[in-house]
């Protein structure tokens, strides 16, 4: 059911996951709400935060350094995090291996803050999928193709063997004639190796 008829929040925070374009989407999608996207971990506090301008994550610079490691990167996913605290004197965090991965952006926000932006981070440095070449890729490279689908409720992708990757799909309604064909065709191509990608209709 629509989300107004259980909640009427003027505001919604997020935090501890990555808050993905469909998600975001189905949150405001009966009733217009205000979402603010929160990064922090448990160990330095908060990292960044989002404004009202909803341009990407303002860094806390006055409380930690984050930094990013390229050779860590991830293609189509960004690159590791690694963060200091500045806060913390009796059990100090420095350059620490959050496992994170995140992009800066290169540009001020138009809110006028001076802190610096990064994208929201896509998700964990060993969420990949290792395909038969050995390259690795994010799942979040596969993302925007699913977040086209048609009355898509939710997805899961599980990748049995290096060859082998299992979609499951759960729809809003039974999908029309060529939707799995034409969705199985575009994962594939996206993902450029010879793999065996199955795509299951669950509950």
């Amino acid at each position: 059911g629509a989300l107004s008829a259980v909640i009427q929040p003027r505001m919604i925070v997020t935090s501890a996951e990555p808050l993905v374009a469909m998600l975001r989407h189905q949150l405001s999608s009966d009733r217009p709400v205000e979402l603010r996207n929160f990064y922090g971990s448990v160990e330095v506090g908060r990292i960044g935060w989002e404004c009202a301008a909803g341009e990407g994550l303002h860094i806390n610079t006055d409380c930690s350094i984050l930094e990013l490691e390229e050779e860590d990167a991830v293609p189509g996913a960004g690159q590791s995090v690694v963060v200091t605290n500045l806060n913390s004197r009796a059990s100090p965090y420095i350059r620490f291996r959050l496992g994170d991965l995140c992009e800066f952006i290169e540009r001020p926000c138009s809110c006028g803050s001076p802190l610096p932006l990064m994208k929201p981070p896509v998700g964990r440095q060993w969420d990949v999928i290792r395909l038969p070449s050995g390259k690795l890729i994010s799942p979040w490279a596969l993302n925007s193709i699913l977040r086209s689908v048609e009355g898509l409720l939710q997805f899961r992708l599980v990748q049995k063997r290096v060859d082998l990757l299992v979609l499951q799909l759960q729809l809003a309604a039974e999908p029309h004639g060529g939707l799995l064909d034409s969705l199985n065709a575009r994962l594939r191509q996206q993902i450029g190796e010879p793999v065996t990608l199955r795509v299951e209709i669950v509950d």
